[in-house]
């Protein structure tokens, strides 16, 4: 029974990693985004479209066997976690896929993280009010980037990268703990380290362009090094202790 469910679960991922390619490919056309990185594969659009349905269908059924979910034994608490979760995952996923290609953090997806990051501290605090306290420094925390991003907008008409990376981490912040962000911010830091290296070569080699810093995807590498630490977190704890 327990293959069947697991396999309705892939079904369903790949159902939300469908609406993660529509919505990836469709936000940058209405707001009329220029791509900063090309890739040389004739096929890219639909490969990456095949990558977030594949994406969606796997993360589905792991986080599903990472919280013990089975047909056999219905927990509330664990549905709502896997619920949040993949809220979670998805704000990640659409941030970083978009931000790869065009070097740009969406405001909406953003946002949609942020009103989803305080939906799960209001139920945090329901089930723990012991959590309040925390959760009031991490809404403090989205109050003064929100008051810096609109003073930034209104004075340069543009929203702040920078910024937006700040609200991305909180968001981080407000789902996982100070521990997973540290290891993210570490892995990100070690894996833009890298890019950097990389680019700089294969930039010296092309003289007619510069390299610029700017053009760093950062949202891109923190979203993935954060996957990439929540699931090795969650297995660590899970298979290995």
């Amino acid at each position: 029974m327990n293959i069947l469910f697991y396999a309705i679960l892939f079904v369903i991922g790949i159902v939300i990693g469908s609406v993660w390619a529509i919505k990836a490919n469709k936000m940058p056309k209405t707001l009329d985004m220029k791509k900063k990185h090309y890739s040389n594969h004739e096929h890219e659009e639909f490969i990456s479209g095949l990558t977030y349905i594949l994406l969606g269908g796997i993360i589905s059924v792991i986080l599903a066997n990472i919280l013990e979910i089975n047909i056999d034994e219905f927990d509330l608490f664990k549905i709502i976690i896997y619920v949040f979760a993949f809220v979670y995952i998805s704000t990640l996923v659409l941030v970083g896929g978009i931000d790869k290609l065009y070097n740009k953090i969406e405001k909406r997806i953003i946002g949609f993280g942020i009103i989803s990051s305080i939906i799960y501290m209001i139920y945090l605090c329901a089930v723990d009010l012991a959590s309040i306290h925390i959760n009031i420094i991490y809404l403090s925390i989205y109050i003064v980037l929100l008051v810096i991003d609109s003073f930034l907008l209104r004075k340069y008409a543009k929203d702040s990268y920078i910024v937006n990376i700040l609200m991305l981490l909180n968001i981080i912040l407000s789902f996982t703990d100070l521990r997973t962000l540290t290891y993210t911010s570490v892995m990100s830091f070690i894996a833009i380290a890298i890019y950097a290296f990389m680019q700089k070569i294969q930039k010296k080699k092309n003289v007619s362009r510069k390299f610029k810093i700017s053009e760093i995807p950062v949202g891109y590498f923190i979203t993935t090094s954060n996957l990439i630490v929540l699931f090795m977190i969650r297995i660590f704890e899970n298979y290995l202790i």
